[in-house]
């Protein structure tokens, strides 16, 4: 491995950490701000598809999410279709879906980081408060608007608010009380904005983050204190008695139009106050509905038959002044119909289910994973789907910038900031070690698995000595390049052994892929042939180990000086409770030291959890994964082996072969010479 801070992928990572925090702390506080962080993410997507190879795929939730988005954005660029003709501005709204899709491509290669998306949101719900207070007190204005509308300058406030919380319960640092403090401004903005419909949705968004906060922390860590809940609840009251007196009269009078609505008195022109206007429009859009529930009217022909209806007395005036129906769903039903409505409930519905399971996943018994970071992660979005689902029964979120943006965005965010390898909820399976006949036969509990090729004479030495300590009744082999001369000693020393068949030239992660499809026993003992194994290996211990630490991806036996220099300013960390001397070097470097490919012990399950290997470009994107779950490779020291390719390296041998015909190919164009 080599140390390149200043590499390609480097800045790209610190580009999607800087567009993770810049979309929440933006979003209500300048202008158009929820769009700098996106465009941040799609700048990075589009270097990271023209620039170098794929690095990472989008997988899980992401690929769920990802299909959702494209279809409801299909849909909607059926709205460039008027009646008039083509009218390219019916692509305005497809165009915010088609680049969350080229932003996924960004936090595919580079998830995003937890503590990016707490501090983006800390800062946005405070800078949400201090644009309310502004424009109230210094402004004058008769509500707060922030830059966007008084309706979703308030719900996406009360979202930054809840948000807030989630973060605040899960830091245990004194940074949390920011939290919490952002919280209360997210929620005065959302009082001050005067949003009935946020005012509905808050004890319920209130109450689902107080609900699912259990289990956001790792064990052991101290909680929120009872402190910290009264001294926001007396805050909370506070806010409340200032905004009393607006929140009485708005809610008064939200009654009096219902009721006058209801009497249906035309003299009295029911449809002409803020709420009947809403009713007047959901009942027309119900009808329309109904009219064609398969096509839909289309955004053009909704808005031409409405005031045809209107033309005819079917519906109130005053509706002419609106294009869309108040109303997410009746919105949706209206202009694109039976597809549309199940479109749009599949958008709600597939990043809640994602988020859902990985809040009520089950803890494993001695789990030293932190989890909490992708609990308030999934908490935030989940409430982010649930405030839109409410939000939108009196508003139509997706009908403006800040509503479509903030939703696809955010949504791209909290996924990615949940992904974790699948599997790595469950506890490790049992697997009790069976009796041994001999100190060195591990036949019933590992698989020997080795990559090969090319180098006859380091395998028969990496054999020789191997099986010198070890028999194994499970070995499985991989020769990518194919060389009858390695397969010939593979079968010498491994009679019984198991060499895949596979076309050559797969790539060394598709060969893994294969090599690994074949193992049954619960645990894996990867190696190469280039190795020199000087001393048995401690297998049993080593078992035991990861059974009881689970936050240890897998056991190298690799001299632990290979990977350690003299001027390190952090020396190597023991493991505690361990019963063998395993170390970690995760002080080192913050991504790498999770995986490797040297020789190793690893369970299947989790070999299973990464499966597809060549979903990751190369071993730090498998390490970065693994880093960012909690989980660490433990090199055992004193190791049992030593490396013997440094100048025989397979690796080097087909990357010069590959330069060879970059050059051959450049010498042949003309601009070169």
């Amino acid at each position: 491995m080599t140390l390149v801070s200043t590499s390609i992928r480097d800045w790209h990572r610190r580009g999607v950490t800087l567009a993770a925090f810049l979309i929440p702390a933006l979003s209500l506080a300048v202008p158009s701000g929820y769009s700098w962080g996106a465009l941040l993410l799609c700048v990075g997507a589009v270097g990271i598809l023209f620039s170098t190879r794929r690095e990472g795929r989008p997988r899980g939730a992401l690929v769920r999410y990802a299909v959702v988005v494209g279809l409801m954005g299909l849909l909607y660029s059926t709205d460039a279709m008027t009646i008039q003709g083509w009218h390219w501005n019916g692509l305005d709204r497809t165009a915010k879906f088609v680049l969350a899709l080229l932003a996924l491509a960004a936090v595919a290669t580079s998830p995003v980081a937890p503590i990016a998306l707490k501090w983006g949101i800390w800062f946005g719900a405070l800078g949400a408060g201090a644009t309310a207070l502004y424009q109230l007190l210094w402004q004058g204005l008769p509500r707060a608007e922030g830059y966007t509308n008084a309706i979703h300058f308030g719900d996406l406030a009360l979202l930054l608010g809840v948000w807030s919380w989630a973060w605040a319960y899960q830091d245990s640092s004194r940074n949390r009380w920011l939290g919490w403090l952002a919280g209360l401004a997210g929620l005065y903005a959302c009082l001050a904005s005067d949003s009935r419909g946020a005012w509905l949705m808050m004890p319920i968004l209130v109450g689902l983050v107080v609900w699912l906060r259990k289990g956001m922390r790792k064990p052991g860590t101290r909680r929120a204190s009872s402190r910290a809940w009264g001294v926001t609840l007396i805050a909370l009251v506070l806010t409340m008695i200032w905004q009393w007196p607006t929140i009485q009269q708005r809610t008064a009078k939200a009654v009096q139009e219902i009721a006058l609505f209801r009497t249906q008195a035309v003299e009295t022109n029911p449809a002409n106050t803020s709420v009947g206007q809403r009713l007047a429009h959901w009942q027309l859009a119900f009808q329309m509905g109904w009219d064609r529930p398969l096509t839909g009217w289309g955004d053009d022909g909704y808005k031409q038959e409405k005031q045809r209806r209107i033309e005819r007395g079917e519906a109130p005036s005053v509706l002419s002044a609106f294009g869309h129906a108040h109303n997410d769903w009746l919105e949706m039903w209206a202009k694109k119909g039976l597809p549309g409505l199940i479109a749009f409930a599949l958008l709600m519905a597939i990043p809640a289910l994602s988020y859902w399971r990985l809040l009520r996943e089950p803890r494993p018994a001695q789990d030293t994973v932190d989890r909490s970071p992708r609990h308030a992660a999934a908490l935030c979005g989940l409430t982010l789907v649930v405030g839109y689902v409410g939000f939108g029964q009196t508003q139509v979120m997706f009908a403006h910038n800040s509503g479509t943006m903030m939703y696809l965005f955010m949504n791209l965010l909290f996924l990615s900031a949940c992904v974790r390898l699948p599997g790595l909820e469950k506890a490790p399976d049992e697997h009790p070690l069976t009796t041994r006949t001999a100190p060195g036969d591990v036949s019933n509990d590992v698989t020997l698995c080795m990559t090969m090729g090319n180098r006859p004479d380091l395998l028969d030495a990496t054999l020789r000595s191997l099986l010198a300590f070890h028999s194994f009744k499970h070995i499985v082999a991989i020769n990518d390049f194919g060389d009858e001369a390695s397969n010939a000693v593979f079968r010498r020393h491994c009679p019984n052994g198991l060499l895949v068949a596979a076309a050559t030239g797969n790539g060394h992660h598709k060969a893994i892929d294969l090599l690994y499809a074949q193992v049954k026993t619960p645990h894996i003992f990867h190696i190469e042939d280039d190795w020199l194994f000087t001393a048995p290996i401690p297998f049993a211990a080593i078992f035991e180990s990861l059974a009881t630490h689970p936050d240890i991806s897998q056991v190298c036996v690799r001299d632990l000086q290979d990977f350690v220099r003299d001027d390190l300013a952090t020396p190597p960390q023991r493991v505690a409770n361990c019963n063998l001397p395993l170390f970690k070097l995760t002080a080192i470097h913050d991504q790498w030291y999770g995986y490797t490919f040297n020789p190793h012990v690893i369970t299947t399950r989790l070999v299973k959890s990464l499966s597809p290997y060549s979903a990751h470009r190369k071993e730090r994107h498998i390490s970065r994964a693994l880093r960012q779950n909690g989980l660490y490779t433990a090199f055992l020291n004193p190791g049992g082996c030593t490396h013997l390719g440094d100048e025989n390296s397979v690796t080097a041998m087909v990357d010069s072969r590959r330069t060879g015909w970059k050059k051959q190919l450049l010498a042949t164009l003309p601009f070169r010479r």
